[in-house]
């Protein structure tokens, strides 16, 4: 693996995922990047598996050469534009406003974010395909649905 760090610009001189000179750069980037928002370390379970996946943790345990760091998985988002946590509220967000389970309203903002027309009415519609027979509720009056 060649290139430079992504963290601090040194070389890379190993093959790592994270693209990051050593280990301590991997923890910082991944401390970094927890902290600002791109990453999320909750609620993997109804996230699009393809924006889930691991990050250096913690480093080797003992401190013994060549074992790695430790890895844990967080959430990235799948939502173009928003970082991890704003996604996060997306989700709730509409689950809460057209009354879908978390999994339906990340289908729904994920389907949308893929084929989006702009038009209001198919937005609603594509909504409303997700909704659970049994929680479709009558409209609130001044509420747009």
């Amino acid at each position: 693996m060649g290139g430079n760090c992504a963290r601090c610009g040194a070389p890379v001189k190993r093959p790592d995922r994270f693209l990051t000179c050593t280990i301590r750069c991997s923890l910082s980037q991944a401390e970094d990047r927890v902290g600002d928002g791109t990453y999320l370390e909750r609620g993997h379970s109804y996230w699009p598996p393809e924006y889930v996946w691991e990050i250096a943790w913690r480093p080797a345990p003992g401190g013994v050469p060549g074992t790695g760091p430790k890895f844990h998985p967080v959430r990235i988002s799948f939502v173009p534009g928003l970082n991890a946590v704003d996604a996060d509220r997306a989700v709730e967000g509409l689950g809460e406003r057209e009354a879908l389970t978390t999994e339906q309203a990340v289908v729904a903002i994920d389907h949308l974010t893929h084929t989006l027309s702009g038009d209001p009415d198919s937005v609603h519609q594509r909504l409303t395909a997700v909704r659970r027979p049994s929680t479709s509720h009558p409209p609130t009056p001044g509420r747009p649905r």
